[in-house]
């Protein structure tokens, strides 16, 4: 060590260097300035900023050059592909770090599926920190793979890669002192807590950060946004697949809270990723929006390094990695050329080398196994005039609690346009629970759609407008071992198998997205799903039962609001409309 930092002091000092990076623009995200400066490398830091010689130089002819990016939070398992398929995709957009949450994997195969994704994110070119799951299962009404205590999560503390405590998603456990989540709060407390806590506010929110909670992805309106920075915490406004609040949220940063916004995805998809990006889109989209590219580059860079501790992340300066992105201008925003810690990883847009992460990792985690109903066993008698359904919102993961005549008493319910079925099953072999539902607004026709897609437990989750269909998709959804299955009149449309755990697979996230370009073709053209309705997003967000108001469980209903299972159908008939 001792060694390595006279090597670093010598080349500051001396003016020459063995890697020297010639005629940059340099983005300085501590003085908001682009400096004309050459980089100075040395064993994958860099040495100065400014004149320099060098043994082997690049010459870089003027472009920009920013810091790596870092996705504040993000849920690698959402794109459907490993860490390594997913770095292959990102680090040609100038993503270099990202701090995630494997609580996807985690809700399938606790412990053992934390394991998997540090072992497949170790030693390749994108810097995967873990955040570890707070909620697993993400309520006590939940019916996961797995269920992690505190015990169980502080042994991963140690690990070099490990930050601290994911979101905190279970409020009313913190706000009621449940044990279990405040012995996870001091477990963590030394180091980064994240939060989760959708239209909390007041006394409730003090709470909430009083117990340590640091930062928050949640806001839907500059009013949270501002109401949270006040209090200290860290907002970090999302631009993700399903959930896009940045342009909301833009208007409520200034220059004295910059400091204390960051960007993250949150959950991106293939298709996304490819066509948009990742949090290089975030910045993209600012700047498309008015904001000064620096500040947008700000929140993407520096102030996630700080917030989180990442001492040698987040600029371009004596001591940091020499880890960055090559641009032409600020204004378009399209990374050329990436660099990590002074080896190029991509040129042109495009990855130079498949990735291997240095570990080996599981070949096979998470499980299968469901009770297959029956059509009895998906048969909604109407005992009175009212039931409650799940009512569908556009771009949100909101749902409405509606209460609706959904036929004539004493008669089955018939799905039709407008009102499907929504079957969730336990699929662990656990308890065999099932949950059966209505939903408002999805508008499959004839046919029905299974996944083992289904946040935060990752239930297997089917929706359908008659039961034969709903039924054979859970048997060939079986027998795929997991991902998504379309049937129409007893016959597989498409497929997505998704080998680990059910959430994710190997194959290059390019073939996952033709994969998925075939589901959503079925899905439009023969289920007849409107373009309005992301017809495998929406749906794997609706056994999620801490955003409002209204999802399905295994164990039916549940009213995320007044935090309680309710029945289907409403015995009590009092009221109408919605929430």
């Amino acid at each position: 060590m001792t060694k390595h930092l006279a090597r670093l002091i010598e080349a500051a000092a001396s003016g020459r260097a063995p890697l020297v990076f010639k005629n940059a623009r340099v983005v300085n995200v501590y003085t908001h300035e682009i400096l004309k400066a050459d980089i100075a490398v040395i064993d994958g830091l860099i040495a100065g900023v400014g004149e320099y010689e060098g043994e082997k130089e690049i010459d870089l002819q003027g472009k920009v050059v920013i810091p790596g990016l870092i996705d504040a939070h993000v849920h690698i398992e959402s794109s459907m592909v490993t860490p390594r398929r997913y770095a292959e995709a990102v680090l040609p957009l100038g993503v270099t770090s990202v701090i995630t949450d494997p609580h996807e994997i985690a809700n399938v195969a606790g412990s053992e599926g934390i394991r998997y994704m540090l072992d497949a994110s170790e030693g390749i070119p994108l810097t995967v920190y873990i955040m570890l799951p707070s909620s697993v299962p993400a309520t006590p009404e939940e019916e996961a793979g797995a269920s992690l205590s505190a015990a169980d999560l502080a042994p991963f503390l140690p690990e070099p890669r490990v930050l601290g405590l994911a979101e905190v998603m279970n409020v009313p456990g913190l706000l009621a002192a449940d044990e279990d989540v405040l012995a996870k709060l001091e477990m963590a407390k030394d180091q980064v807590i994240d939060g989760h806590a959708p239209g909390f506010t007041g006394n409730d929110l003090n709470a909430y950060v009083a117990a340590g909670v640091m930062t928050d992805h949640e806001c839907q309106t500059e009013e949270e946004m501002i109401e949270r920075l006040r209090l200290g915490q860290y907002v970090l406004m999302r631009e993700g697949t399903a959930a896009k609040n940045l342009t909301h949220l833009m208007g409520a940063v200034t220059d004295q809270n910059l400091s204390r916004v960051l960007l993250c995805t949150d959950d991106r998809d293939a298709h996304s990723l490819l066509n948009e990006g990742a949090v290089d889109y975030a910045v993209r989209l600012l700047i498309k929006e008015g904001m000064d590219p620096i500040k947008a580059v700000r929140m993407a860079t520096i102030n996630t390094a700080e917030a989180y501790g990442l001492k040698t992340k987040g600029a371009i300066a004596p001591g940091k990695e020499a880890t960055f992105a090559v641009l032409d201008d600020l204004d378009t925003f399209k990374v050329k050329d990436v660099y990590v810690r002074g080896e190029q990883v991509s040129a042109d847009g495009k990855i130079m080398n498949a990735l291997q992460p240095e570990r080996e990792v599981a070949e096979k985690i998470g499980d299968v196994q469901v009770n297959v109903p029956d059509e009895e066993d998906l048969r909604i008698t109407i005992e009175s005039e009212q039931a409650h359904v799940i009512g569908l919102k556009q771009a949100s993961l909101e749902t409405d609690l509606l209460v609706e005549s959904i036929g004539d008493v004493g008669s089955d319910f018939q799905p039709d346009k407008e009102r499907s079925l929504l079957l969730v099953l336990e699929r662990y072999g656990n308890s065999g629970n099932r949950g059966l539902g209505i939903i408002k607004g999805y508008g499959i026709q004839g046919g029905a759609i299974a996944q083992t897609i289904g946040h935060d437990s990752h239930n297997m989750i089917v929706v359908g407008d008659n039961a034969p269909d709903m039924i054979r998709a859970v048997n060939l959804l079986v027998e795929q071992a997991g991902g998504i299955v379309l049937v129409k009149e007893g016959k597989k449309l498409a497929g997505l198998p998704l080998e680990i755990g059910g959430l994710m697979t190997d194959k290059p996230l390019t073939e996952v997205d033709e994969r998925a370009a075939d589901l959503y073709q079925a899905a439009r053209e023969q289920l007849n799903i409107p373009e309005t309705v992301d017809p495998f997003v929406a749906l794997s967000f609706m056994s999620l039962p801490v955003i409002p108001a209204l999802k399905l469980t295994t164990k039916g209903l549940f009213d995320v609001v007044s935090f309680k299972h309710i029945p289907l159908i409403n015995t009590d008939a009092a009221g109408t409309g919605g929430r």
